[in-house]
Formats: C-alpha cells, sequence, structure tokens
C-alpha cells in the first residue's frame, strides 16, 4: 500500500463524514462529493507529500463546496450565485512554440493547476514586501501557516506561549495591513 493510500484511508471517514454533511439536501450526491475531496486529497499529495493532515482536510472541503458551486454543467451556469473568475493558463516564455500542446497547455505545468497570471504576480511581490519587513520568528511563523499548519499548531513549533504568538500574529497583521493598504484605505 502507498503511502498516498494509506493517507487516503486515514481520511476517509473524516471524508465520509464531510460528504454526508454537505449533501444534506441531496443524499443521493454524498458519494459523488466523497469522490471530489479523495481526487483533491490524492493531486495535493502527489505534488505537496509532505501536506499536514489539517491543510488536506480543508482542501477536501474546498473542493467539495466547489463541487457544489458549480453543479452539473447545465444547471452550473444558471447559478447566478457562482461567478467564475477568468481562469489563465501559464505557458512559459522560455520554452519553444512547439511545445505547447493543441488545448494551449504547456508540458512544463501541471495540467490540473491553474493560476491568475496577474493576481499571482501581484501577490508574490507583495508578500515578498512584507517578508523583508518580518523578523525571522514572524517569517517562521507566516510560512508555517501558509503551509497549512494552525495557529496553534505554529506556535507549538516555534516554542511560543499563547501570549507570544498572539503578539507575532497582530505584529504581522499591522505590517501586512501597511503592504497591502499603505494609504489607510479601507
Amino acid at each position: 500500500m502507498s503511502w498516498e493510500e494509506q493517507t487516503l484511508q486515514e481520511l476517509d471517514s473524516d471524508i465520509r463524514k464531510l460528504a454526508r454533511h454537505w449533501s444534506r439536501d441531496n443524499p443521493d450526491e454524498w458519494e459523488d462529493l466523497a469522490q471530489e475531496a479523495r481526487l483533491a486529497i490524492t493531486l495535493e499529495l502527489r505534488y505537496n507529500p509532505n501536506a499536514p493532515r489539517t491543510y488536506l482536510f480543508r482542501r477536501a472541503k474546498h473542493e467539495i463546496l466547489d463541487y457544489r458551486k458549480r453543479g452539473k454543467s447545465v444547471d452550473g451556469k444558471l447559478d447566478q450565485t457562482y461567478k467564475r473568475q477568468h481562469v489563465w493558463d501559464l505557458v512559459s516564455l522560455s520554452r519553444d512554440p512547439k511545445h505547447v500542446f493543441a488545448d494551449g497547455n504547456s508540458p512544463c505545468f501541471r495540467r490540473y493547476q491553474r493560476h491568475p497570471v496577474e493576481e499571482e504576480a501581484l501577490g508574490r511581490l507583495a508578500y515578498q514586501e512584507l517578508r523583508e519587513m518580518l523578523t525571522q520568528v514572524e517569517d517562521s511563523y507566516l510560512s508555517l501557516r501558509l503551509q497549512g499548519y494552525s495557529g496553534t499548531e505554529s506556535a507549538a513549533i516555534l516554542g511560543l506561549r499563547p501570549y507570544q504568538s498572539r503578539k507575532v500574529v497582530s505584529s504581522i497583521r499591522v505590517k501586512a495591513r501597511s503592504v497591502f493598504d499603505p494609504h489607510g484605505y479601507r
């Protein structure tokens, strides 16, 4: 049994509970929701094998919610509450155009993963600017949180007491506000 299968087996009861919870209004849908969650976890484990269980569970939940919003192929388009953002494919400019598939996907990127290019670029620039402002402890705490660890887990890994972790979070928020909202607009 591979480590992916073992992790899926460990999370299976939680996945079933989650799928049943979100299929209360349509009980026939719970198996589909559970399968979507398993697929999301499997893909995540292939590209991020050290992902914590809390992150994997959260990823499964978001996949289930996305599936419910998307709906079937016809009624997903009629669902006015679901506004899908335009998704851009990443294409490497350093690769020769003949290496791009007919459907526009480049072989150097994962096929299932798509990113809005502008938002990702701006987010990375802002994150780099924020990291330059952070202390080493703040940077480590933020990195752990972005990897999917909870606040309590991150504080425990860094050996912080509760009041210290609150102080670190507060400091990160103040610095992030100065990066993302430099003029104080709300």
